[in-house]
């Protein structure tokens, strides 16, 4: 329910898919290499992500805020206030005062004092009573900092709550509190990150002009609270005729001093102390419209003391927001990336256009609608809506990663953006769209992590092709599980099943693969002379519909005894043009693009055969990934065959076949890679022809393979194989016959594996 109460901005950047993988702001518990530890009461510890917030005022005993406001000693909410209000009654400790000068004019200068009554600073511009009065006129009469110092509350006199969206001026930080960090405590709306612990400071524009100690006290509070990452829904712009287009470009390569805006000067050591301390900046870009790039703050990573390879270099430190509505695009009052863009990101801010405004938390007192659970909520737009949610999202990446430094969690978020508007990191869009989805996945190469050592092989690329019943084994033994770490040293669960591929899988259907070997077999012969003849099928020709089963050979019979061959088959099913005979057919031989050299001796009794034959491995066929099964393959076969009587004869087969980084096929990738094979193979065929036209036959194979896989990760060996084969064949006419073939593929039978995880 609170999810989709905030639909508009939590579904839209995938915030449930953080969420269903534990991560809410909580600090999980890693060691320093990103290892999960369970510390006897689970990965998730108690300890939350802190998180600044710069704003107008917060309502911390807001009953949807107040678990994730930072506490005392005592247990009791607390914050911060540094604007010190307007001296009155004679006072003049921390307040703002106003001294006239001697000269009888009625003009002076505004003064900052100090607990100790001490001036500390004053305006360079002149006002009078009159001007400083309206300055301090919001302030109520009984305002007193001393009183309210760690009481963030919204204090000044804030315009009437609007009727439609529940909604004044000084609701604003609350608002932004909300979007944050809320709770997700079954009422009203959440956060991004809802086990967060914010640490809010209450804090008006000020009026002194350079070096503002109270931006300076901001900072060092900031850095004093331990946050990791601070929110900005504010804007200061310096304007001159030329720049009200260009703001945060006119910061390029600026001194400070160079400025000229008291505002942004007063900014300085705030920036400092944040950066010091590799804390996160996420700024509104400002609500001026799409024609203008954002404010001139925005532009501070730009300048020459903090751009990059400066003495503060703020890279991947800051982050400007732009405002995106429902569709993904930007709404209509938010100022683009500009110059910003290598550092900006977009994130839904609400559009009244497309009517899905913000809801959030308002200040909970009686000047509100409350829901039936007593809290007060409302319904915001802007720019300043789009940071708490690039920020809750820093914050909950910051707990779901501790061993991750500041700049690498800003990294991964401008990385894994959803890509917006033109391609790439453009300068309406920056970076593209927060997306907590891909924030929280595996981003780049995933390693394994074997025997303590974080392998440079890649899970990406690694996996087992092998045969289904050896896969099949191997999983029964292995956990249902295993962890592979990305580029960041973030450790991702993984199923061990994801490992494996089954290479029978990628084997087309037998029956379509028979059929199509069937249907074009349909082999020529020619005879040029007496000793040589020329065999073919018109598919090598690529016009055949079920190449590649094409076959050309040339025989040569040096006499009546001897003879030599050789052959280019695209498949060696077809390299002696037996077709559908299983039992002429060797197991141990599949290959692809397969040519072949033989010879062959040939008496009243006995026959002998020695072939070579070579070509791309074709164990198990795939179009598609025929990448995969690309690797050469070698054997050498020789038969040897004694005709016991006319219609009875029994063959002898023994071989070698030699391959590229498989084993019968079978094969791994990069740290799976399964070395270089060599089998051991050997055959018995017997041939009974009872009669003339019926042909009886069989033949069994036992193969034996060893590797020369060199790996402490995976390794096969002593593998033994078998296949075995039956046919009858029917002569019915001298053209045409009919038979039946029973037979089991080549099979692992026995062999051992080992896998290190």
């Amino acid at each position: 329910k609170e999810y989709n109460s905030s639909a508009t901005f939590l579904s839209q950047i995938k915030a449930d898919s953080a969420y269903a993988r534990g991560y809410t702001g909580y600090i999980v518990n890693r060691d320093e290499n990103g290892y999960l530890l369970d510390n006897g009461s689970g990965f998730i510890s108690n300890q939350k992500v802190k998180v600044g917030v710069l704003d107008n005022g917060f309502d911390i005993y807001h009953p949807d805020l107040i678990d994730n406001i930072v506490k005392n000693d005592n247990g009791n909410p607390y914050g911060y206030n540094f604007d010190y209000g307007p001296c009155r009654n004679g006072d003049t400790k921390n307040c703002y005062a106003f001294n006239p000068s001697n000269d009888g004019s009625g003009l002076g200068k505004i003064s900052l004092y100090n607990s100790n009554e001490e001036f500390i600073a004053h305006t360079d511009a002149v006002y009078t009573r009159d001007m400083y009065n309206e300055l301090f006129k919001q302030y109520s009469a009984n305002y007193n900092w001393d009183d309210i110092m760690y009481d963030p509350t919204p204090y000044l006199l804030g315009d009437e709550v609007d009727s439609n969206t529940n909604f004044q001026t000084n609701d604003h930080g609350t608002h932004v509190m909300g979007i944050i960090g809320a709770s997700a405590n079954g009422s009203g709306m959440q956060g991004v990150a809802p086990n967060v612990d914010m640490v809010g400071i209450n804090f008006t524009e000020t009026i002194i002009n350079t070096n503002d100690p109270l931006f300076k006290k901001a900072g060092e509070t900031f850095v004093e609270e331990d946050v990791r990452v601070v929110n900005m829904s504010f804007t200061m712009s310096f304007v001159d005729e030329n720049s009200e287009k260009g703001q945060a470009s006119y910061m390029i390569n600026k001194d400070f001093s160079d400025i000229g805006d008291a505002n942004i000067l007063s900014t300085e050591h705030l920036f400092k102390n944040l950066v010091s301390n590799n804390i996160v900046t996420v700024k509104a870009a400002g609500n001026k419209g799409n024609d203008y790039e954002a404010d001139t703050l925005s532009g501070i990573p730009l300048t020459n003391i903090f751009k990059s390879g400066s003495e503060y270099d703020m890279t991947n430190l800051f982050i400007t927001v732009v405002s995106v509505n429902s569709n993904n695009n930007l709404a209509y009052y938010s100022q683009k990336c500009g110059t910003t863009k290598n550092y900006c990101l977009a994130a839904p801010g609400g559009d009244a256009i497309t009517g899905d405004l913000i809801y959030s938390t308002v200040q909970n007192d009686d000047n509100h609608e409350k829901d039936k659970n007593g809290a007060a909520y409302g319904y915001m737009q802007g720019t300043s809506m789009a940071a708490p949610v690039v920020t809750g999202s820093v914050a909950l990446l910051m707990g779901a990663y501790p061993h991750l430094t500041s700049q690498q969690i800003v990294e991964i978020l401008f990385t894994t953006a959803t890509d917006l508007g033109a391609k790439g990191v453009d300068e309406v869009y920056g970076h593209g769209l927060i997306n907590l989805d891909a924030a929280t996945s595996p981003i780049g190469y995933l390693s394994f992590d074997f025997l303590d050592n974080k392998q440079q092989n890649t899970y990406s690329a690694s996996a087992l092709n092998l045969s289904k019943s050896v896969s099949a084994k191997i999983l029964n033994i292995l956990p249902a599980k295993f962890t592979v770490f990305d580029e960041y040293d973030r450790g991702f669960e993984i199923n061990t099943s994801s490992l494996f591929a089954d290479t029978s899988k990628q084997r087309r259907h037998l029956f379509e693969n028979d059929f199509k070997a069937f249907m074009s077999h349909g082999k020529k012969t020619v005879k040029t002379g007496n000793n040589v003849s020329f065999a073919f099928n018109s598919s090598v020709s690529g016009n055949d519909i079920y190449s590649p089963y094409g076959f050309i050979g040339v025989d040569y019979n040096l006499s009546n005894k001897f003879g030599v061959q050789a052959f280019y088959s695209e498949n060696t099913i077809l390299n002696r043009g037996e077709i559908f005979t299983r039992t002429e057919q060797n197991p141990f031989i599949s290959m692809d693009n397969a040519f072949g050299l033989g010879f062959n001796y040939k008496s009243d009794k006995t026959s002998f055969k020695l072939d070579y034959t070579g070509g791309k491995n074709n164990f198990f066929e795939d179009e598609e990934n025929s990448d995969l099964y690309d690797n050469h393959m070698n054997a050498i076969t020789s038969e040897l065959s004694y005709n016991f009587t006319d219609n009875f004869s029994v063959s002898s087969i023994l071989g070698n076949l030699s391959e590229k980084s498989s084993v019968l096929g079978m094969i791994g990738n990069d740290t799976f890679d399964i070395g270089d094979s060599n089998t051991y193979f050997t055959g018995m065929k017997v041939t009974f022809n009872p009669t003339d036209r019926l042909s009886l036959s069989g033949v069994y194979y036992r193969g034996y393979t060893n590797t020369s896989a060199n790996n402490n990760v995976f390794s096969m060996s002593d593998i033994e194989s078998e296949s075995i084969a039956l046919n009858a064949t029917y002569k019915l006419t001298s053209k045409n016959n009919i038979g039946l073939d029973v037979y089991s593929p080549l099979r692992i039978v026995k062999g051992s594996t080992d896998i290190v995880l």
